[in-house]
């Protein structure tokens, strides 16, 4: 049940971001699951947020189980169930999230694009409060 929240939730929201590749539908962004270590046992790559197009170092590779992205050029993984609380800068121009997980670690996940003036940090931060409540 929680993938096909996960799974309806990605295409209701992240779907409509011009920055945002469903997996299924775009075979130029499958390269970026080989940045994956690996993928856990039932993990299933949903898409992928391209934050500079064309180009691998800030991308976010939405499964349905969490988020992997390279952090410094070190892959990271954000578990969905272990995030406890989301901040975003107080500004209309944000760029990113910054995520606090149960164990105490910080992740600050860039969310670059946007359009005319609506910026997608703020739809990927509903994305990850909607799967949040539902698991």
């Amino acid at each position: 049940m929680k993938n096909a929240v996960v799974y309806s939730l990605s295409r209701r929201i992240l779907e409509k971001l011009s920055y945002y590749y469903p997996i299924q539908d775009s075979t130029q962004y499958e390269f970026l699951l080989a940045e994956i270590p690996v993928l856990q046992e039932g993990e299933m790559p949903l898409g992928v947020y391209a934050n500079q197009p064309g180009q691998c170092t800030e991308n976010i590779v939405i499964t349905n189980l969490g988020l992997h992205l390279l952090v410094d050029k070190i892959p990271a993984y954000v578990d969905y169930s272990q995030i406890k609380n989301i901040e975003t800068p107080n500004t209309k121009d944000a760029d990113h999230l910054v995520i606090h997980l149960v164990d105490g670690r910080i992740v600050k996940l860039h969310i670059r694009g946007k359009h005319d003036r609506f910026r997608d940090v703020f739809e990927f931060l509903r994305f990850l409060d909607r799967v949040i409540k539902a698991l």
